[in-house]
């Protein structure tokens, strides 16, 4: 195995690909692991032949001077076991994105022979490193004690003790507590707060966004006046902004009744906004600007569209005796309707109006919005759109916690792909493979023999092929 490794690194060349030598556990010095890739690749190499020669495998080394003695958890079956020794071994992060999805919810933890495997792993790929601890369970934690590369990996618990918590797990805490408890959430703010780093205390406001409500007004306006930080000053005006009571959110809404007029006559209704009413110096302190980078968008339409990314669409149509779509058609009716929908989609994002997000998406393809919806909704509108987004609406999908799509829409994605297979690359066709009802399997066969004007798609049905494989073995093992 090791040879092979050797030799494709040798063809490759050390910039692309680095041998797999995993020294963990072994007797191999960590030395090995020093230097530069071409350093790296010689020193495999030559341990990798002296080893050969002399018949050996590297020895497997054994803690003699401790063992774990706390209480054993229960572990996966061991097929799953495979399965995620085979993601570690391969480094293939979808599978094991897929993996541990999977293992969402369940208490059952990794064997102790891969929890080495998953803590080193964690070290090198942060994003998953939460999630592969986790499954590592209580033997990963005693590992994770006695190795000084993985004591970064030890899990506090902030709830027992916040002031002497890291910064990452105080977030993770007072998020969980704002769902459930805002006020005491809010109180552990106002007493820690002031002690950080304005960019720690700007991430630690960002928690209140979680059920915001109008308690929180005083303590984020005396934030506004007294905090010496701009960034946390502007985070603060924002928060308040999603309350519709604070006094700048009132700033907001009525610049726009008076800066936003409906015109009726018997042809319909018409917008008319009016030029002469400039940004108040309130409304400056939100880091508006006065002057349009377009020469095309007079000054009046920037600063009235800068407040409509701050404001409530829902709330400014109820204003006006309105529903929300049909002010939207006034919008679309309007000159310079595409600078009208882009700030109108930022207020609809920022204050997460699904059905307002429904109403835009139709006039205006922001994405963003998309991430507003239901999935019953998320699949109306992806079917409706194809084939012409078939790219955009596969990366909506690869983003998503690998929930099977329903047929009619995976079979419209695989018409569309089959006619423009250049849509999405390979590593793209096989994290969408996981995705897709076992119902086309067939279909994918017949497409994998096509001729050669289909050729890169008739390759890549093997991609799509392979992470429905994937899917069926978990579901087997499960079912």
């Amino acid at each position: 195995m090791m040879s092979e490794e050797l030799i494709k690194a040798a063809l490759l060349g050390t910039d692309k690909y680095l041998p797999k030598y995993h020294l963990e556990g072994t007797d191999l010095p960590a030395l090995i692991k020093e230097g530069d890739k071409e350093a790296i690749f010689l020193k495999q190499a030559a341990s990798a032949f002296i080893y050969k020669e002399a018949g050996q495998q590297a020895g497997k080394q054994n803690f003699v001077d401790q063992a774990y003695v706390g209480e054993l958890e229960a572990f996966m079956a061991l097929s799953i076991a495979a399965h995620f020794n085979t993601a570690l071994e391969e480094e293939d992060l979808v599978l094991l994105r897929f993996l541990l999805q999977h293992q969402k919810g369940q208490t059952k933890k990794l064997p102790p022979s891969l929890v080495p495997k998953a803590l080193s792993f964690a070290n090198r790929r942060k994003k998953l490193a939460d999630e592969l601890v986790h499954l590592s369970g209580a033997v990963g934690q005693w590992l994770a004690s006695l190795n000084e590369d993985w004591k970064n990996l030890i899990i506090t618990k902030p709830e027992l003790d916040f002031e002497t918590a890291n910064h990452k797990d105080r977030i993770r805490y007072l998020k969980e507590l704002r769902a459930t408890d805002p006020v005491a959430a809010r109180e552990i703010l106002e007493q820690q707060i002031a002690e950080e780093t304005a960019e720690k205390r700007n991430e630690l406001l960002v928690t209140m966004s979680v059920g915001i409500e109008e308690a929180d007004i005083p303590f984020l306006e005396q934030l506004t006046i007294k905090d010496k930080s701009k960034k946390v000053k502007e985070a603060a005006q924002h928060l308040l902004l999603r309350i519709p009571s604070s006094e700048i959110a009132k700033q907001v809404y009525d610049y726009l009744a008076a800066t936003i007029q409906i015109k009726r006559s018997k042809k319909g209704s018409k917008l008319v906004f009016k030029s002469d009413i400039p940004l108040s110096k309130e409304l400056l302190a939100l880091n508006l600007s006065t002057i349009s980078n377009q020469k095309k968008i007079p000054d009046h339409v920037h600063w009235i569209a800068q407040c409509l990314s701050l404001a409530s669409i829902d709330k400014i149509a109820e204003q006006h005796q309105f529903t929300t779509a049909d002010f939207l058609l006034l919008f679309q009716q309007a000159t310079h309707t595409a600078y009208w929908n882009q700030y109108i989609g930022m207020g609809i994002v920022r204050h997460q109006l699904t059905d307002a997000a429904i109403a835009l998406f139709s006039h205006h393809q922001d994405w963003e919005l998309m991430t507003l919806l239901s999935d019953a909704d998320r699949l109306k509108l992806s079917v409706q759109l194809l084939p012409d987004s078939v790219h955009q609406i596969v990366h909506d999908i690869i983003q998503q916690d690998f929930k099977e799509i329903d047929l009619s829409l995976a079979t419209k994605i695989i018409d569309a792909l089959r006619k423009k297979p250049y849509q999405i690359n390979t590593p793209e066709y096989y994290l969408l493979g996981f995705y897709l009802p076992s119902a086309l399997k067939e279909t994918l066969k017949k497409y994998s023999y096509a001729d050669k004007e289909h050729q890169y798609f008739s390759k890549n049905t093997l991609e799509l092929l392979r992470g429905m494989e994937w899917r069926e073995k978990l579901e087997n093992v499960t079912s």
